[in-house]
């Protein structure tokens, strides 16, 4: 298993630098189904870890879907977290986790900031991909086991693409 250095080490070339792993996925076709089958007309959406405007494809889509966009991506100092949102989306946000000092921690962190920001009702669309920056034990498979940990229901809805919903 190799330590955060020796990942670091052998992708230097490829890293720049903390806070520039945003990618525009989330304008696929896939992402956008997972999106279409849970957000409806008035419902507010977070979008954790949006990342620059650039970067934030799916925000038309969530529009003409008739919900409310809400970016939020806390390193680029964009929107604030609040509470009580029907949908949040963290696409690609939890392998960057493996950028900070603690990665466990900060993807723990992240998980939790992500439910409380959910209302009761809400639901959480949460993705693990399968290629980036990730540690090894960031898997599918553990990030359904720790929605699980979360949450009373929790669906794959799409290879490495879960909903979670009813906060424990």
């Amino acid at each position: 298993m190799k330590t955060f250095k020796q990942y670091i080490k052998e992708n230097i070339d490829a890293i720049t630098i903390k806070g520039k792993t945003a990618r525009p996925w989330k304008s696929t076709s896939v992402y956008k189904a997972a999106l279409d089958d849970i957000i409806q007309p008035g419902d507010r959406v977070l979008d954790y870890g949006s990342g620059p405007e650039k970067y934030q494809k799916v925000k038309q889509h969530i529009i003409n879907l008739g919900a409310e966009y809400y970016p939020y991506d806390s390193f680029n100092n964009i929107g604030s977290l609040v509470g009580g949102n029907d949908v949040v989306m963290g696409s690609n946000v939890l392998n960057t986790q493996v950028y900070e000092d603690d990665p466990l921690k900060a993807y723990n962190n992240a998980l939790d900031e992500m439910k409380d920001a959910l209302s009761p009702t809400g639901t959480l669309v949460v993705n693990m991909p399968s290629n980036g920056p990730m540690a090894d034990w960031m898997t599918p498979a553990q990030l359904n086991m720790d929605l699980m940990d979360r949450f009373n229901n929790v669906q794959r809805i799409k290879p490495g693409v879960f909903a979670a919903s009813n906060p424990k």
